[in-house]
């Protein structure tokens, strides 16, 4: 699965937390599979760069899906 994530910056190797924090989705490292909404999201920033992760062996990932 190809993932896209919008940022001023390469994220080459994403940094994994596991530790609570209590705002929004913890401390979050947002990707969407839709490369179109990283590009507009990525649009805000003066650099803008969309980061590209394909992610493999999904069926050993914690996933939270939401449909709505």
């Amino acid at each position: 699965m190809e993932l896209y994530h919008a940022s001023k910056e390469i994220v080459k190797y994403p940094e994994i937390r596991k530790a609570k924090y209590t705002k929004d989705f913890s401390w979050g490292f947002y990707c969407t599979n839709i490369r179109e909404q990283a590009e507009k999201w990525a649009s805000k920033f003066t650099t803008s760069i969309v980061n590209v992760y394909e992610i493999k062996n999904l069926d050993t990932l914690n996933i939270k899906k939401f449909d709505e």
